[in-house]
């Protein structure tokens, strides 16, 4: 069987994250992106795009969802009221 297995971090990943570690060992880049995030001297374009790559860490991305009827018939949607006062 050839290649790493899944899940299984590449000797030159493995690598990189040892230089960093050495070089940096308080350094997280997730903590660096919040920071710059948050940070009133930064222009406000790049606070934003900071704040984005955080999310992509923190919250699943949605999906558009198809929504009909499985016949491929017109999908109908009624509302009833049942209060009176409506």
């Amino acid at each position: 069987m050839a290649g790493r297995l899944r899940g299984q971090e590449g000797g030159t990943r493995r690598e990189a994250r040892a230089i960093l570690r050495d070089k940096f060992p308080d350094w997280h880049p997730l903590i660096q992106l919040a920071e710059t995030a948050q940070d009133p001297k930064l222009p406000e374009e790049l606070r934003f795009q900071a704040a984005k790559e955080v999310t992509n860490y923190l919250m699943p991305k949605l999906k558009a969802v198809e929504v009909g009827n499985s016949d491929g018939a017109p999908f109908v949607l009624a509302m009833v009221a049942t209060d009176s006062s409506l």
